[in-house]
């Protein structure tokens, strides 16, 4: 027997006798304290899991914030009646929720996870389009028509595979129906993956009139693509759209929202169009929504009220689900139009104003061929009309700054609100329009607490 053995086993018996009988003198010997455990050098410490970022809820009814990208101008976050900008800098290409809660913003590379405690957390996601479905498998489009899938929260490896795509075709569309089949489209033809299984067909087939595939819509169990003004299913069922109004139009513009509760809505531009499940569609001019400057609506997302959350030239809008304005953020309140937004569950709640505007001072100097611009008037606004249906070409705008310039072509506005915009002008010959100059830059950016200079905006006219 050890020595330590030894000392372990007279202790207990010394514990027993006292216990046994109270009267006697001995005290019990301590237990012996256990050796420390040998370390090697090359012993592996187990690395605690990192902490994995809170989601949001999933039921329609529960409420989440709305994710707001801006051209240039990241993501903005809007929850609690506080507008944040966790993101400032990427261009979003998609922002959407898996099946477990968690909000994806995608924008290349880094990509992004929205936690429900705020932060955002950089990621890097397979290439291209995402769609979730609801066993909780990620689908993405890769490069050269390669389709990724793994399934979410898995520490392994994406599974790759080939879409049975024709040499040339370029497969850019992804949507899931509710059932899990997974769908896929390029400009001329229409992809179903039903577990191993694979079908396809042209959109010549579908339509003979039309050949290009426009978008995917997911309505009620199944998912059409959208060739000119109507949708059909793979199996060539039409779905019935309303007509739009604008000429020349792409009817469907950007990838369709779809809210908890299966509503389908997406822009033409000058209109948004609302499907139900049931196949039933409406369409609405956003000009006749009577909101100042407000011509073109550029996306839409719907929250699990039926609420509507337009991207317009005039700011972000929010309409209740019979298409009433609800509340209008002008420009400044965000620093450009939203060109995507995706709303969880119920939505934020509304306050009964809308987030502050954030404003600057701005000035600079208008060159002609060289010389300076004297004494002229100037102004900026968003996409100023090189066609005027007004007095000026920024007649009728949601924001407008003017002013003149001085002998030396310098100009100064102030209380520019944060925004992107076009320039215009008045020279001896009238109305000069310059679009996407550094002013547009700059303005996004406008600093409260000092006065900004965009340097020299140069017009030639020969």
């Amino acid at each position: 027997m050890t020595l330590g053995r030894a000392l372990f086993v007279a202790a207990l018996l010394s514990g027993c006798r006292s216990h046994s009988d109270p009267s006697a003198d001995e005290k019990p010997a301590p237990a012996p304290i256990p050796p420390a455990p040998a370390h090697s050098a090359s012993a592996k410490v187990a690395k605690p899991e990192a902490p994995k970022p809170p989601v949001f809820p999933t039921a329609a009814d529960a409420p989440g914030p709305a994710v707001i990208a801006v051209e240039d101008g990241g993501v903005f976050v809007f929850d609690h009646g506080k507008l944040t900008n966790p993101e400032g800098k990427s261009r979003v290409s998609y922002i959407g929720q898996t099946h477990a809660g968690t909000v994806v913003i995608k924008s290349g590379f880094p990509d992004y996870v929205l936690a429900a405690d705020g932060t955002v957390q950089k990621e890097r996601f397979p290439f291209g389009p995402l769609a979730a479905a609801p066993d909780g498998t990620l689908w993405f489009l890769g490069a050269s028509n390669e389709l990724v899938h793994t399934q979410e929260g898995s520490a392994d490896a994406p599974i790759k595979e080939k879409i049975p795509a024709d040499e040339g075709e370029f497969v850019n569309k992804i949507a899931v129906a509710k059932n899990g089949d997974v769908y896929f489209a390029s400009l001329g033809a229409f992809y179903r993956k039903r577990g191993a299984e694979w079908k396809s067909v042209k959109a010549s087939d579908l339509v003979k009139t039309e050949t290009q595939i426009q978008g995917l819509l997911p309505v009620g169990d199944d998912v059409y693509a959208v060739i000119g003004t109507a949708g059909y299913d793979i199996d060539g069922k039409k779905l019935a759209l309303p007509p739009t109004t604008a000429m020349f139009a792409v009817y469907v513009q950007e990838t369709p929202s779809v809210s908890p509760t299966g509503l389908v809505a997406f822009t033409t531009g000058l209109e948004y169009v609302v499907v139900t499940p049931e196949g039933k569609s409406s369409i609405k001019s956003v000009a006749a929504l009577g909101v100042k400057g407000l011509s073109e609506a550029s996306t839409i997302a719907l929250d699990g009220q039926g609420r509507r959350w337009l991207g317009t030239d005039a700011g972000l809008v929010v309409l209740s689900k019979d298409d009433r304005v609800l509340q209008v953020w002008p420009p400044g309140t965000l620093n450009g139009e939203a060109k995507k937004i995706f709303v969880v569950g119920a939505g934020p709640e509304l306050g009964a104003d809308p987030p502050p505007v954030t404003t600057g001072n701005v000035t600079g100097r208008v060159l002609i061929d060289g010389q300076p611009l004297k004494s002229s008037d100037i102004m900026i606004c968003d996409s100023p009309a090189s066609v005027m249906t007004g007095p000026t070409p920024c007649s009728g705008k949601a924001a407008v700054s003017a002013g003149k310039t001085d002998d030396s072509g310098v100009f100064h506005f102030t209380d520019v609100p944060a925004w992107s915009y076009g320039f215009a002008m008045k020279t001896d010959s009238g109305w000069r329009v310059m679009l996407g100059s550094s002013l547009g830059q700059c303005c996004k950016n406008v600093d409260p607490s000092k006065e900004v200079n965009v340097g020299d905006v140069s017009v030639k006219t020969n």
